[in-house]
């Protein structure tokens, strides 16, 4: 018997891709990296599955920023000459070749639905904004019991859900931007409006506590300039 692609249909294709990259964003905010991993390789997988696979690879290494990814991973990969520590050295290789397969699928994906987004979107922020409340729990727990202010800030304070302070930085600053181009600038729903108004300025204070300098200078240079 014959296998008969699935996405050969533009609907199988969408659907797939939506659930995919949803489990890749929640495995991101919850710190899932053994699932975030796999749901990044199905989606490559998928890419490489569709019909107009040929079109896609065209796209995207016509694409200058994953020319620049794909720059950064040999570079990573020629270190493997230089150590003395190769095991390690072939586990990190393997975490670091999501900095080529996340540009690829996204440069080969460029028409994913305006509609889809939001809802991806809007479902990593609660994710994002659920992890944050339970960091900030456990910190006023342990302060309760230590009295250590250190547990508020930079990587104290998402130790608990084993993140690091710059990357949950970005994540929320991505959510920021996303909502006051595409939510605060576009929905004319007041609930909508001060839900996202409330989660906006709650990802701009757990920033400040994460205390990255260059993450906080970039949100208020962002923040000036949608004003402007």
């Amino acid at each position: 018997m014959l296998w008969k692609n699935p996405f050969l249909q533009k609907d199988n294709y969408d659907k797939a891709v939506y659930w995919c990259l949803l489990i890749t964003l929640l495995s991101l905010a919850f710190s899932i990296r053994f699932i975030n991993s796999i749901s990044v390789f199905i989606l490559v997988a998928i890419t490489l599955l569709h019909p107009d696979r040929k079109m896609f690879f065209k796209r995207a290494f016509r694409n200058p920023y994953l020319i620049v990814c794909i720059a950064l991973f040999a570079t990573k990969m020629a270190g493997l000459y230089y150590t003395e520590h190769m095991d390690a050295s072939m586990r990190q290789i393997g975490t670091k070749i999501i900095w080529v397969a996340i540009p690829f699928f996204f440069c080969s994906n460029k028409n994913i639905p305006a509609s889809d987004m939001w809802r991806l979107m809007f479902r990593f922020t609660i994710a994002l904004f659920a992890v944050s409340l339970y960091c900030l729990v456990y910190a006023l727990f342990i302060y309760a019991q230590q009295h250590d202010v250190s547990v508020f800030f930079y990587h104290e304070l998402v130790r608990p859900v084993k993140h690091h302070a710059v990357l949950f930085s970005l994540y929320l600053l991505f959510c920021i931007i996303y909502w006051m181009e595409e939510g605060l600038a576009i929905t004319g729903n007041h609930s909508q409006r001060t839900l996202l108004t409330s989660l906006i300025i709650f990802f701009f204070l757990f920033i400040i506590l994460l205390a990255s300098k260059l993450i906080i200078a970039i949100t208020f240079l962002y923040v000036i300039f949608f004003g402007l």
